[in-house]
């Protein structure tokens, strides 16, 4: 009889990331799925709701600009790009939790008759979440992925606080996330001066190599 080979255990951080995308991550995405769908974000009005939602775009953003930091060589402390390669992974959780709780609330939206297409694209956008999570290391993917959980997030929040839904507010939902991207990509471009873009360099004596 032969026995079934069990998955080992990670023994070291990037085993670690490698060993959460293969066999944690497609359980978490159910488990988040069933949780947020049937008890956390049940309405969208709720204070868990935006808190929830909040918290997510919080982790979000600190983690680009970590990477970012990390990659031009502002921080440069030997704890910090030991745990480099599980940054990835945790934005890939800070997204994936946003693109399923757009998810939960736009498939539950009865205000808007083209939510269904929002339904569609999350869908896709969880998908590649999943699927390419490498891409996280890299800026450019980052803040396309962050105005889009952003705008997601502000096509019905800001609605709600003006307690009003009109092809106005769409507008004004698309225009203060493209501020508010400008607005992160300024103070990034501002702590970034003069720290330049380093592939190697050396920490808590030792030689690492820059993650891209």
């Amino acid at each position: 009889m032969v026995r079934p080979r069990l998955p080992k255990l990670p023994k070291s951080i990037e085993e670690a990331a490698e060993w959460y995308m293969r066999y944690v991550s497609p359980l978490s995405l159910v488990a988040a799925l069933f949780i947020d769908t049937f008890f956390l974000l049940r309405r969208v009005d709720t204070l868990l709701t935006s808190l929830v939602l909040f918290f997510y775009l919080a982790l979000a953003a600190s983690i680009i600009v970590l990477i970012s930091l990390i990659q031009t060589g502002r921080l440069r402390q030997w704890w910090l790009l030991a745990v480099t390669p599980i940054l990835p992974v945790v934005s890939q959780f800070a997204f994936g939790g946003l693109f399923i709780a757009f998810l939960s609330l736009y498939s539950r939206s009865a205000a808007y008759s083209w939510s269904w297409i929002f339904v569609v694209a999350l869908i896709v956008l969880l998908v590649a979440n999943e699927r390419f999570v490498r891409f996280y290391m890299h800026f450019a993917f980052q803040v396309s992925i962050f105005f889009t959980v952003l705008f997601s997030f502000l096509i019905f929040y800001i609605p709600l606080v003006f307690r009003a839904v009109s092809p106005e507010m769409f507008v004004a939902s698309g225009v203060a996330s493209l501020m508010a991207v400008a607005a992160f990509l300024r103070v990034q471009a501002y702590r970034a001066q003069g720290g330049g873009d380093i592939s190697r360099y050396r920490a808590g004596g030792r030689r690492v190599s820059r993650v891209v």
